[in-house]
C-alpha cells in the first residue's frame, strides 16, 4: 500500500492506496492548493482494488436507494453499495472511510466525491459556501460566472485564462463567506472534450472515466501554467451565462432573475459536487445542521444579489468576444 497526505488551506486528507499511480492522480487534483499543515478538518481514507467487495449487512439498516446505489446505516457509520460492485463505508464520527472498487478510475471517481462532499459540509458549517460557478480575478476584483451543468463554464474559463492578466480562482466551486468575500478554491479544471488550440497546455492530459457521467480531461499544474489567486476578494460581479447562436452581448439582468439563478446554483446546489450519500447522515442533529446551512445559503444569496452588479452574458460562438465582454465589465467595476 502507498500513503500520501493531501494538505490544503481548508482541509487535510490522509490517503492509503494500492498503487502509486492512483496516489499521483489524486495529488494532481489538488496541485494548485497552497499547503497548510494545521488544517482544522482532517479525513482518513483507505482505497482498495477489489472486484468483489463484501456486502455484509450485519446490524446495518436500509436507509434509501439512488440510481447508482443502495445506502445503509449503523449509528454513525454509512455503507454505500453501488450496483456496479463498488463499496464505500464511512464513519462520520471518526471521519474515516474505506473505498473498494475494481479499477483506478472508479476509486479515483469515488474518492473525489467523498472528499468533496465531506469537506464541502465542513466548509458550509464554517460559513464558507460553495457556488456552482467558475471564477477569475482581475487585480482586486472577481467575476463569478454561473452556468448550468454542461453549459460551457470550463470552456469560457480557459478562454479567459489565455489573457495572463486574469488569475484563476475556481473552475467549479468558488467559496463565499458570510461577509460576502470570495475565497479561491483552485481544484483542477475538468473538460468533457479535449481542449483544442490552447496555448499553455502540455501533454499528456489526465483522463478520468466517470461511472454514469462519461469521461473528463483533467488539467492541473502539470498541464497548464497559470497564475492562481491567493487573496480573499470583496469586489465582485455576478455573471449568468446563456448560450446564443447570435453575436455575443452582455447586459444588466433583473435582480429577481439573478436570485433565481443563485437559488439553483448555490442555495439548492444543483451542480455542486456534493453527494447526498456522503453529505447528510440523516441523524437528528445533522438534520438541524443541514437546515441551518440551507438558511445561511439563502440569506447569502439574497445579500449577493442585493449588493453586487448582476449581468446576463449571451454567449455567442466567438469565444474571444465572450471573454472580452467579461473583462470589460470587470475592469469598469
Amino acid at each position: 500500500m502507498f500513503k500520501s497526505l493531501i494538505q490544503t488551506s481548508y482541509f487535510q486528507v490522509e490517503l492509503e492506496a494500492p498503487n502509486e499511480d492512483l496516489i499521483k492522480l489524486i495529488q494532481h487534483d489538488f496541485s494548485w492548493f497552497p499547503p497548510l499543515e494545521n488544517a482544522k478538518f482532517k479525513m482518513k481514507i483507505k482505497l482498495e482494488n477489489n472486484d468483489q467487495p463484501k456486502f455484509r449487512h450485519d446490524h446495518f439498516q436500509f436507509s434509501f436507494k439512488t440510481k447508482q446505489a443502495q445506502v445503509l446505516d449503523k449509528e454513525l457509520v454509512r455503507r454505500v453499495e453501488y450496483f456496479d460492485g463498488a463499496l464505500v463505508e464511512y464513519d462520520y464520527q471518526a471521519e474515516r472511510g474505506l473505498i473498494q472498487a475494481s479499477n483506478n478510475d472508479r476509486l479515483h471517481d469515488l474518492v473525489l466525491q467523498l472528499i468533496s462532499s465531506r469537506t464541502g459540509k465542513m466548509l458550509d458549517l464554517e460559513g464558507l459556501h460553495k457556488i456552482h460557478a467558475c471564477a477569475v480575478s482581475l487585480k482586486d476584483k472577481v467575476a463569478l460566472i454561473l452556468m448550468p451543468v454542461g453549459g460551457g463554464k470550463s470552456t469560457l474559463l480557459l478562454e479567459l485564462l489565455k489573457d495572463r492578466e486574469f488569475r484563476f480562482v475556481s473552475d467549479d466551486t468558488p467559496l463565499v463567506d458570510t461577509k460576502r468575500n470570495v475565497h479561491p478554491y483552485p481544484f483542477r479544471i475538468g473538460k468533457s472534450e479535449l481542449p483544442q488550440d490552447y496555448p499553455f497546455l502540455t501533454e499528456p492530459l489526465v483522463k478520468l472515466n466517470r461511472s454514469g457521467y462519461g469521461a473528463k480531461y483533467l488539467l492541473g499544474s502539470n498541464e497548464i501554467a497559470l497564475t492562481v489567486e491567493t487573496s480573499v476578494l470583496s469586489k465582485k460581479v455576478l455573471i449568468f451565462g446563456a448560450p446564443s447562436e447570435n453575436d455575443s452581448k452582455i447586459e444588466v439582468v433583473n435582480k429577481g432573475l439573478a436570485f433565481y439563478y443563485l437559488w439553483k446554483e448555490m442555495v439548492i446546489g444543483i451542480g455542486l459536487p456534493q453527494i447526498i450519500e456522503f453529505y447528510w447522515s440523516f441523524a437528528l442533529l445533522d438534520l438541524m445542521r443541514v437546515m441551518k446551512i440551507g438558511f445561511n445559503r439563502l440569506f447569502l444569496a439574497i445579500a449577493l444579489v442585493r449588493e453586487n452588479p448582476c449581468y446576463r452574458l449571451y454567449r455567442g460562438p466567438d469565444h474571444t468576444k465572450n471573454a472580452s465582454l467579461i473583462k470589460k465589465v470587470l475592469s469598469e467595476l
